[in-house]
């Protein structure tokens, strides 16, 4: 299986090296669920992470691989590929 690790500040949020996002919060087993991410017109794929009833955050899934790993080298390569050229335009 999968190394998976938690989302910071979204609980029964996890997301793994490769790029998927999953949830265990409307599960009624406990067993996580993966979530759709979306394709932006940007390039970017993106979930919606939800906390409560009141806060809802737009994530980019390359941002949330970073954060958790350190690491996007286990992510799609057309994501990574699009984080360098961003890191590259912005020196």
């Amino acid at each position: 299986m999968d190394d998976k690790r938690a989302v910071t500040g979204f609980p029964g949020y996890y997301v793994t090296k490769d790029g998927r996002v999953l949830s265990t919060n409307n599960s009624r087993d406990g067993s996580p669920k993966e979530l759709a991410a979306r394709r932006q017109k940007n390039g970017w794929c993106m979930v919606v992470l939800c906390r409560g009833a009141d806060v809802r955050k737009h994530a980019k899934v390359s941002d949330l691989v970073m954060a958790a790993f350190g690491t996007l080298e286990h992510y799609a390569k057309e994501d990574a590929a699009h984080a360098r050229e961003k890191q590259a335009a912005a020196k």
